[in-house]
């Protein structure tokens, strides 16, 4: 039987969820069943390394590369691109403008107005294509990838996506398939696209026990200071996670004597202004900004909590992981969370600097309860290699009943 042939499409494989996936799933699809290209907007990102051989990571064809990459003067060799660097550095500040600041909506009327129009197609015919993440990787599909069956994911919570749902429908009703990273965002997404009702099928993240219990045996991270009660959160450093919010709870408990040092793994455009949070609330000497790191897991299974402080998720690879390792979680209460942390698997809180400090300390100063969470998590099985099955499905078009 021939191999079929799927595209997955995606800004890079940077740090992020949808990356780490995305990285997930193409190593546990069927080489025999399937011949792989992947197409990143930007050829770069941690996730590389990790992409199994036999995948084909494509290169970055000129037009698509002027939109999306920093200038360099190489691009000015192919001048049959040059209108696409113009329209570029013409069409994002008026679709800012037009948006009235909105960033995500000024990406979508930058494509609608003339990424659309100036892009080249993709070159050759697939099976299958896969925009797996919204925004532009899915218009990119719908508009430029010449498939028989063409799939997107949703990846977030779309009430706080930033997305404009009217020039999004037009994309969301062109394909033939959405991946959902959970019930919580199925649920939300068909809010706003009543008439999709069902179009989405909940894909929860691939975890493999043994890769991650490997990995976070690797080395132990000389960063963490074992004479202090250790907090990790990872994620990009965004209002999305809430960590002015952790900073905050921080400084509460700091006030109250416990002693403990905050531990953030990500980077963003969030840094200077977290940094000088921390300099006010007096926390110099107790918040460590990590950067990012290859392998985030030996950080995990070392921290005593791992704190989501988030305002809103799709679903969190790190809670996924941290189950994995049986490291005690502590999270908001964001609207999908429920999905994704069930009792006896860690403690939800509110949105608060109050709550999230209150929460903290009635871990840090009960061990028993702490080690509850660890004993529940370490005798149940997080894998979830199987669920590339329910993937399958989505790609083929086959139903699951």
């Amino acid at each position: 039987m021939d191999k079929k042939r799927i595209l997955f499409v995606i800004y890079s494989l940077g740090e992020g969820g949808a990356e780490r996936s995305l990285t997930n799933l193409l190593n546990f699809l069927p080489p025999e069943k399937y011949d792989i290209d992947l197409q990143l907007f930007s050829k770069r990102g941690t996730f590389l390394k990790a992409l199994p051989a036999w995948v084909n990571v494509l290169d970055v064809p000129h037009g698509l590369y002027e939109a999306y990459n920093s200038f360099h003067p190489h691009s000015l060799s192919e001048l049959r691109w040059l209108p696409v660097v113009i329209e570029r550095y013409f069409w994002t500040p008026v679709s800012r403008m037009l948006s009235k600041g909105h960033m995500k909506r000024s990406r979508q009327v930058r494509w609608k107005l003339s990424f659309k129009r100036c892009l080249p197609r993709q070159r050759g015919e697939y099976d299958i294509a896969v925009g797996y993440a919204d925004g532009e990787p899915m218009y990119y599909v719908v508009d430029k990838v010449n498939a028989r069956r063409k799939i997107g994911r949703i990846c977030n919570d779309y009430n706080k996506s930033g997305w404009d749902p009217a020039l999004d429908l037009p994309y969301y009703s062109a394909l033939d398939g959405l991946f959902s990273v959970s019930e919580g965002s199925a649920r939300i997404f068909e809010s706003f696209f009543p008439q999709l009702t069902g179009k989405a099928t909940v894909t929860h993240n691939i975890i493999s026990p043994t890769v991650v219990r490997r990995m976070a045996d690797a080395f132990v991270p000389e960063e963490v200071d074992k004479t202090r009660f250790s907090i990790l959160s990872i994620g990009r450093l965004c209002e999305q996670k809430g960590y002015d919010i952790a900073l905050q709870a921080l400084a509460l408990l700091k006030q109250k004597g416990i002693s403990c040092r905050y531990y953030i793994m990500g980077i963003g455009d969030d840094r200077e202004k977290l940094e000088a949070m921390c300099q006010k609330l007096g926390l110099t000497d107790d918040v460590v900004f990590l950067g990012l790191k290859e392998n985030p897991y030996p950080y995990i299974r070392t921290c005593d909590i791992i704190l989501q402080s988030s305002r809103w998720e799709g679903k969190s690879n790190v809670l996924d992981e941290a189950k994995v390792l049986a490291r005690p979680i502590l999270s908001t209460n964001y609207p999908t969370v429920s999905d994704q942390i069930h009792p006896g698997e860690g403690v939800i809180v509110d949105l608060t600097p109050e709550a999230v400090a209150d929460g903290l300390e009635d871990l840090l100063t009960h061990q028993e309860k702490r080690l509850a969470l660890t004993a529940y998590l370490a005798d149940h099985d997080y894998g979830t290699e199987d669920l590339v099955q329910d993937y399958i499905r989505v790609l083929e078009g086959v139903s699951g009943d």
